[in-house]
């Protein structure tokens, strides 16, 4: 996923741009922040965002981006994924007590 402002002003080719962009590219956090709007419901406890650019977003983007959308609608949690594997660095809407493994990485380990 990436951030339209960052992937304007990143270092890529025009035409990496586009391909990103494309209908066979990748998600943008608005894309991602109006579909999970539509989909998610008082019943969905836990989103995450995984496969965020490394260039082109951020998690605090990702996250502020995908809240505008569903903020009113949404009293669960988001995680954000770790680029390099299914651990979560980011815990959002969880106390400080509960963060130290999220229940997918934990399903993942065990």
């Amino acid at each position: 996923n990436y951030d339209e402002r960052k992937l304007d002003s990143g270092p890529y080719p025009y035409s990496l741009k586009e391909r990103i962009r494309g209908r066979g590219g990748h998600l943008s956090n608005n894309q991602t922040g109006r579909f999970l709007a539509e989909v998610c419901t008082a019943e969905t406890r836990n989103v995450v965002l995984t496969h965020l650019s490394e260039k082109n977003n951020s998690p605090h983007l990702a996250e502020s981006t995908v809240l505008f959308y569903i903020g009113e609608s949404f009293d669960g949690d988001i995680y954000i994924s770790r680029q390099d594997g299914p651990e979560m660095t980011h815990y959002i809407g969880q106390n400080s007590g509960e963060q130290t493994i999220s229940p997918i990485a934990k399903s993942v380990r065990d």
